[in-house]
């Protein structure tokens, strides 16, 4: 006979606070994480860190796991201890090739906070003019 589980095991937490769904992100499972989803997988549960999967998407740079996270209700307004949105962690040459407009579409009416607008923006311009950040802290956006 199979595994028989409840729908909250699926949102089970180590002893980090990271659930399969977390894992299954940070090691691009996209098959486990596409399961977990149908599942009711709490796409926005936190680890100990405050870190969701979506932040664990954009840091490991899944453009498909990112669209199928927010797809299925990833916020991306959730921030982390340090207060950082999962687009913190995507670098400049990542958020050129995700294409704001594709995500831009999958963002809830009035819920994009001012600072992603202004990251965005700030990332538009350096790429642009091809310059280099001034401070190391600044080099994530």
């Amino acid at each position: 006979s199979g595994f028989v589980y409840e729908k909250q095991d699926i949102n089970v937490q180590d002893e980090n606070q990271n659930t399969a769904l977390y894992y299954a992100v940070k090691h691009q499972n996209i098959e486990f994480v596409n399961f977990l989803l149908s599942k009711g997988a709490d796409i926005n549960k936190q680890c100990f860190k405050g870190n969701t999967a979506l932040h664990m998407a954009f840091k490991v740079q899944n453009e498909q796991i990112i669209m199928d996270l927010m797809q299925n209700g990833g916020d991306l307004n959730i921030l982390n201890q340090y207060n950082q949105s999962p687009l913190a962690f995507g670098n400049i040459e990542f958020l050129k090739k995700l294409d704001y407009k594709n995500v831009q579409h999958l963002l809830k009416e009035n819920q994009l906070p001012l600072r992603i607008i202004i990251n965005y923006i700030l990332i538009n311009i350096f790429v642009k003019k091809k310059r280099k950040f001034i401070h190391e802290k600044y080099k994530q956006f």
